[in-house]
């Protein structure tokens, strides 16, 4: 049987490796969580069906606390808003945990 991303759940590294797979200068859109956000695309990436959801909803913090609350969040929420930078704060979240 062959490995499907979907089957994951979301991780710092799995977001880490799907970031690695985005254009570095791709942008995505922080305010909009209703899909566009780096979290809903790459939720998205695993089959979770994000559109529709409001930041504040249940599964974005359930989602967000599974992998490590507020610092994963600062990995989306600081600038610049590219895959690229987002994939350097991860990279960098992840040295120090």
């Amino acid at each position: 049987m062959l490995y499907d991303p979907k089957w994951e759940k979301p991780t710092v590294a799995g977001l880490i490796a799907w970031l690695e797979t985005q254009p570095a200068e791709g942008e995505y859109y922080y305010l909009n969580c209703s899909g566009e956000c780096l979290f809903g695309q790459y939720m998205t990436s695993l089959g979770i069906d994000w559109s529709g959801l409001h930041c504040r909803q249940s599964p974005y913090i359930d989602t967000l606390h599974s992998m490590g609350g507020l610092r994963v969040q600062k990995i989306a929420s600081e600038g610049p808003w590219t895959f690229g930078a987002a994939l350097n704060r991860a990279r960098a979240l992840a040295a120090t945990a």
